[in-house]
């Protein structure tokens, strides 16, 4: 059985190179997670945490029915409330924002061949495990808000 590495098969995806250049990705799946908050506080580690344990239950789902994959990049998108921070740019923002303000989107890529049922058994059996990565009620909590998303 043939691994499908999703780093490998995107290149111009995953790997910047050192000049500027627009990517045309084409749809793609991923589990995500959203949430506003400090990148050090436990909310967001929480989040990172729970993704984790679906994403690699979707894997072993899939690799019993011969479509074995590589669990993908961890991806984290941020952005800020423009309208609570008018003016700000981007460049600005860092220094500008409290952390405590930052909204962030967690990526996780699957393939192609992953379904809505792989993705809800993924979900289900990742908080039957609560302990495979901690039992903190932020962890259930993130993994309930675990979703699919199509970019």
């Amino acid at each position: 059985m043939e691994k499908l590495d999703l780093t490998k098969k995107y290149k111009t995806y995953y790997h910047a190179s050192t000049r500027p250049e627009i990517v045309d990705i084409g749809p793609a799946r991923y589990l995500s997670v959203t949430g506003t908050g400090d990148p050090s506080a436990e909310a967001f580690a929480a989040h990172v945490a729970a993704l984790y344990p679906v994403a690699y239950a979707i894997k072993f789902r899939c690799k019993e029915r011969g479509n074995d994959f590589t669990v993908a990049k961890l991806e984290g998108q941020w952005w800020f409330d423009m309208q609570a921070f008018p003016g700000l740019s981007m460049a600005d923002a860092p220094a500008k924002v409290p952390r405590s303000e930052w909204s962030y989107r967690l990526l996780i890529r699957l393939p192609d061949f992953v379904t809505d049922e792989d993705i809800s058994a993924g979900v289900a059996a990742a908080v039957k495990r609560g302990s495979a990565c901690g039992s903190s009620s932020g962890v259930r909590h993130a993994r309930r808000q675990i979703r699919a998303d199509a970019a």
